[in-house]
């Protein structure tokens, strides 16, 4: 049943398509020139319609629209009494394959005419490379070749071939066609097929929609095109008497036994790429000798086979076999170069450091264990005294005076090298003029110098990578005397600085080196110098900075940029040299804080450094300056201040005597003195003695002022009659004299006295004592006196009187005597009571 249903269901399905297919070729159709086109040429169709079978189409408006591949395409459109038609060409038809249809468009319908298919390609190109190759493993004969470029067509290919006469190109049967998998460049053909040992021609052909083509015919006989498999190597053995040969046996493949064989040997060291061939091997047994080869070296050895004479192709190489040589002594001197080092004086030497190169593997005959430096000395049993022996590829020797050279040799284990002469030449020949450096790769450095033209033997180039710790571990290398430049690859890392010397070899004596620095490869430095701010001022600021080490540098160092902001917050930035150790940023605003940060650069990129922040100050270097001045000037003026404190201290601020400790009460002038001597009834009595107290007050009012002038009056009269010769004439005279001993706002008296003639004693002058001092009267003395006005001191002398309005003190009086004032206290001698009583000075109330 569902096989049925499903019957009547494809039955009605092309029923359907053949009426609508029916109806387009009715009602239009496209013509076209082809269908498959060359690839980028034009295209031209036509569509034609009959608008009398066409029921959806109107009449009237009838046109028609071309499409490729869904899209609109500009159309020209002819239109006749009895039907419509329209063309359109692609100037360029660029795709595989394309749809162009046709559609008729009128009332507002549009109906497909009808639509054709197109493709697009080459002609096939003519296949090339032909090779047949006849595996005797499958009797077969499998043939390839190339095709050459798509041609986006369906392209059949068949390798077609003709029995010959035996002749080539001279066909006399047919043979079956050999067709290929499709998307395959080759056929085989089964050893059924084949006739072995007679010619046959063979060639490919190819073709398409576009063409045709053949290859070139390849004429052959089967068994000429024959490729074997590989041998099979059995047994490598040493040679005795022999070290450097070896016997080699093989075997034939099974397959392909029977035919006569040609052999090729290949062989390589270990550690080696490049093989080395032993060609032309047609020995019967099978078996074969091979000398030269290094002792103590591994290699790898490899067969092949052709069938002879040379007719075929060779097989693959066989499986490897390894094999290790015996051991030798070295057959080459090592090459030596030296360095002189420092003499040593206590010893009596001179230290060298000699440097030599490890022997080509070929050269050792064995792995090389040692290495011996000596020189010849003939108080020694062996003739030789050896100074070091090393693994190591250098050796430091003292090496005594007069010893005019050294050698040194490379031993294994079957014996030594022959001895490399040293000798040690000076060092102080011409050097060369020039030398210079670049990359090659990341992995080495060109080195190139003027030869020259002095007779040189050779030259030695010795490198080493910088390090800012000062070790060197040294490169070197010989280059013949012929030589310009040289190819530096041992040891040569990028971003990586080194030294490279260069030292001319003379007969009798070396050339100074003359030297030069190399990158292999550059890049951006590693670190940037850190900032330091060295001083500043108030429109400047100087900076410094160490540079990286040469480890983080990774290139050479071309310029230093500083940068900074300006006022107006832009970005202001300076370039300085390499070898610029600090620099000085002007034209800065005072009292401001600026950030500026350095950027390093080598040939390859630039790196920026940390930000250093600071402040400007608000003086420049002159007020500084001057400020420091007067600073210092300050503090030596304070020094011999300091140092003269008394004497400015006595001058400018006084000592002011304490009345009431001092001792003038018991203090004798000397003229005194001498009278005192005179016997008691020899003295002229004189029994007046008289005080005169004065007591001022600083603060005295307008009352006191007024009353001066009398105050002086009477004093004037009171001391006339006292003493009207000598004390008098002591006395001043003028105002001005008078008033220095009164209190003024300048200066403050404590006391006045006037002593005369103590109990009959004459005095050759009158004395008195006073204070100089400008500090108040007992400003802060406790207990302090009551304010007062002016007193006048009174005593039973006649002719004293009290200055017109002088008013006495009652608060005076009621304290009994003036002597409860420290200061009046003072004044009191010991011993004359009486003589002058305080008291009875006071004056009476008026």
């Amino acid at each position: 049943m569902a096989v049925q249903r499903a019957w009547e269901v494809l039955q009605k399905s092309l029923l359907l398509l053949l009426v609508l297919v029916q109806g387009l070729q009715a009602c239009g159709r496209v013509a076209i020139e082809s269908p498959v086109v060359h690839f980028g040429s034009s295209v031209t169709a036509t569509c034609t319609i009959h608008p009398k079978n066409c029921s959806t189409v109107g009449k009237n408006d009838l046109s028609i629209q071309w499409t490729l591949d869904g899209h609109d395409i500009p159309t020209t459109q002819s239109v006749s009494v009895q039907m419509t038609q329209s063309n359109v060409t692609i100037k360029s038809f660029n795709r595989p394959r394309g749809n162009l249809s046709c559609y008729a468009t009128g009332n507002g319908t549009r109906q497909l005419l009808d639509r054709v298919q197109i493709d697009a390609g080459y002609p096939p190109s003519k296949p090339s490379g032909l090779l047949c190759v006849m595996n005797v493993t499958d009797d077969s004969l499998t043939c390839t070749w190339n095709p050459g470029r798509d041609t986006y067509l369906n392209t059949s290919v068949t390798l077609e071939r003709y029995r010959n006469l035996g002749r080539c190109g001279h066909l006399q049967e047919k043979k079956e066609d050999c067709i290929p998998k499709k998307g395959r460049n080759s056929c085989t053909i089964p050893r059924k097929f084949l006739n072995l040992y007679q010619k046959v021609d063979l060639w490919v052909t190819a073709q398409n929609a576009l063409g045709r083509v053949e290859s070139e015919h390849l004429c052959l006989d089967p068994m000429e095109v024959v490729k074997l498999n590989p041998p099979t190597i059995q047994k490598i053995r040493a040679i005795p008497f022999h070290p450097d040969c070896l016997s080699l046996e093989w075997a034939k493949p099974v397959d392909g036994s029977w035919i006569k064989q040609q052999f090729e040997l290949r062989y390589r060291l270990a550690e080696d790429t490049e093989w080395h061939t032993v060609v032309n091997i047609t020995h019967p047994a099978l078996q074969m000798e091979h000398c030269g080869l290094h002792l103590s070296q591994d290699y790898l050895f490899q067969m092949r086979c052709i069938k002879a004479p040379l007719k075929g192709y060779w097989s693959e190489w066989s499986d490897t076999m390894r094999f290790l040589m015996p051991e030798g002594a070295p057959t080459e001197r090592p090459d030596v170069w030296w360095k002189s080092e420092d003499v040593d004086s206590e010893s009596g030497g001179m230290k060298v450091q000699l440097l030599w190169k490890a022997m080509q593997k070929g050269h050792t005959r064995g792995s090389i264990f040692r290495y011996l430096v000596f020189y010849e000395d003939e108080s020694t049993t062996e003739g030789q005294k050896v100074l070091c022996n090393t693994t190591e590829h250098q050796c430091h020797v003292l090496l005594p005076f007069g010893v005019p050279r050294i050698y040194v040799q490379a031993c294994n284990a079957a014996g030594h090298s022959p001895a490399t002469e040293v000798t040690l030449l000076s060092r102080e020949g011409r050097s060369l003029p020039r030398v210079q450096a670049f990359p090659n790769d990341d992995h080495s450095l060109w080195v190139e110098w003027d030869v020259s033209k002095d007779s040189v033997r050779g030259y030695v180039l010795e490198w080493c990578k910088v390090v800012d710790t000062g070790t060197c571990d040294i490169h070197w290398k010989l280059e013949s005397n012929a030589s310009s430049r040289s190819l530096l690859q041992e040891n040569i890392e990028p971003f990586t600085l080194y030294r490279i010397s260069l030292y001319p070899l003379y007969k009798d004596a070396v050339g100074l080196p003359v030297q030069t620095e190399a990158y292999s490869r550059e890049k951006a430095p590693s670190r940037t110098p850190k900032l330091q701010l060295k001083s500043v001022g108030r429109s400047w600021a100087m900076l410094s900075w160490e540079p990286v080490t040469v480890e983080e540098r990774n290139g050479f160092i071309t310029n230093y940029t500083i940068f900074w902001k300006e006022s107006q917050e832009k970005i202001i930035g300076s370039m300085v040299e390499a070898s610029t150790r600090s620099f000085i940023i002007e034209n800065l605003e005072s009292l401001r804080t600026y950030e500026v940060h350095l950027m390093s650069s080598t040939n390859a990129g630039s790196t920026n450094g940390t930000s250093l922040s600071f402040k400007t100050g608000m003086l420049n270097d002159l007020e500084v300056n001057l400020l420091c001045v007067a600073c210092a000037l300050a503090l030596f003026m304070f020094m011999i201040v300091y140092m003269k404190k008394h004497q400015v201290k006595n001058r400018l601020w006084p000592n002011v005597p304490d009345p009431a400790n001092s001792s003038s009460g018991k203090w004798i002038p000397a003229e005194l003195q001498e009278v005192n001597k005179l016997p008691y009834d020899m003295r002229e009595p004189q029994h007046v003695m008289t005080c005169d107290v004065t007591i001022l007050e600083k603060d005295i009012a307008a009352e006191k002022n007024r009353s001066m002038d009398n105050l002086q009056d009477h004093l004037k009269s009171f001391l006339q009659e006292h003493d009207g010769t000598k004390l008098g004439s002591q006395r001043p005279n003028s105002d001005t004299s008078l008033r220095s001993y009164v209190n003024t706002s300048e200066s403050v008296q404590y006391a006045k006295v006037i002593v005369d003639s103590y109990r009959g004693q004459r005095a050759p002058a009158p004395l008195y004592l006073r204070s100089e001092s400008t500090q108040p009267l007992l400003g802060d003395m406790t207990p302090s006196p009551k304010p007062y006005e002016n007193l006048w001191f009174r005593g039973n002398h006649s002719g004293g009187s009290s200055p017109p309005g002088f008013q006495e003190d009652e608060t005076f009086h009621e304290s009994n005597s003036l002597m409860d004032f420290p200061l009046l206290q003072g004044l009191k001698i010991e011993g004359t009571d009486g003589l002058c009583d305080f008291k009875s000075l006071l004056p009476s109330r008026m």
